[in-house]
């Protein structure tokens, strides 16, 4: 029979095992409870950055659908003129507010003010890709595909290309034979390379791509949404050029100088706008969440209707 002390030591042996195996373990239990305690932090931080990109989605589109009949170009780009009593109030292009302990961020575009890659005219393409930094051969190689790309036919223009072309590609698919649904898409048409669309020093240097020439870029020139008609009072000189021609486009920047608003329609333009693309941005401690969507606004009633709505999801700052 073991003597009380002997008992004793071994009780202390185990004790202090325990307090050995409990080291190794709670070191290891508080980091994982940590881990998802941060993860759970993370995962809220990001929901209330897409409430509040939403946020500003739903307050861009109030903006849109009260009495915005009157929109120019101010020295700092577009500004939305509000109607109202005392006269016509400038809104800044870009809004930022506080909502609970986030932050918003959006921005309203006039689609009004850009070349339709849908509806334009040949001509008009191969222009802003000319006043962008393309060469004229490398130009009509995409006004060409663009035509055939959008067109129901098989039969491809003198530079452009169809489903033949794009079969033969590494990774093949063929061509849309309709409407483009996002510019993006013009990166699918042959002849069009990143720095063609983002600009030269323009590409998100996400994508990794090598730049390549000088471009300026089309992708702030272009939409999908509305027809072929620009309002004469957004459209910036480049559009206002590769839809008119350079003595037009002259004619309406000098009358938009003067009068500082264009009452009247001119060369089948338009004076107001009713096509717009909204991106908002919401931020939580440090998580943010874009989206992006078009609203297209009804006349008479002022209601909008949502065109398109894409979400970039979640990035750290």
């Amino acid at each position: 029979m073991r003597s009380p002390s002997c008992q004793r030591g071994m009780s202390l042996v185990l004790v202090l095992w325990l307090l050995a195996l409990l080291l190794l373990i709670v070191p290891g239990f508080v980091y994982t409870m940590r881990v998802e305690s941060a993860a759970t932090a993370s995962f809220q931080d990001e929901a209330s950055a897409w409430a509040l990109s939403v946020a500003g989605i739903n307050r861009a589109a109030a903006e849109i659908s009260a009495d915005y009949g009157l929109v120019a170009v101010g020295e700092d780009g577009i500004v939305f003129l509000k109607n109202t009593d005392a006269g016509y109030k400038p809104l800044p292009a870009e809004r930022e507010f506080g909502l609970g302990n986030g932050t918003v961020r959006y921005t309203i575009e006039d689609e009004r003010a850009k070349i339709n890659l849908n509806a334009a005219e040949r001509s008009a393409i191969s222009g802003i890709l000319r006043l962008t930094g393309v060469d004229a051969a490398a130009g009509d190689i995409i006004a060409d595909s663009l035509l055939d790309w959008r067109d129901e036919d098989h039969e491809f223009l003198l530079n452009g290309a169809e489903d033949d072309y794009y079969a033969g590609l590494r990774e093949p698919y063929g061509a849309k034979d309709g409407p483009m649904n996002f510019t993006e898409e013009l990166m699918l048409v042959k002849g069009m390379n990143l720095s063609i669309y983002y600009g030269s020093s323009g590409i998100p240097d996400w994508m990794g791509a090598e730049r390549e020439g000088a471009y300026d870029g089309l992708e702030m020139y272009v939409t999908v949404y509305g027809d072929s008609r620009i309002n004469i009072n957004t459209a910036g000189e480049p559009v206002l050029e590769a839809t008119y021609g350079k003595g037009i486009a002259n004619e309406i920047v000098l009358k938009r100088k003067a009068q500082g608003y264009i009452g009247e329609q001119m060369h089948g333009g338009l004076v107001t706008s009713d096509v717009f693309r909204v991106i908002s941005t919401g931020e939580k401690n440090g998580s943010e969440y874009r989206i992006e969507a078009a609203f297209v606004r009804k006349a008479g009633t002022g209601e909008t209707a949502l065109l398109s709505w894409r979400e970039h999801g979640v990035f750290a700052r």
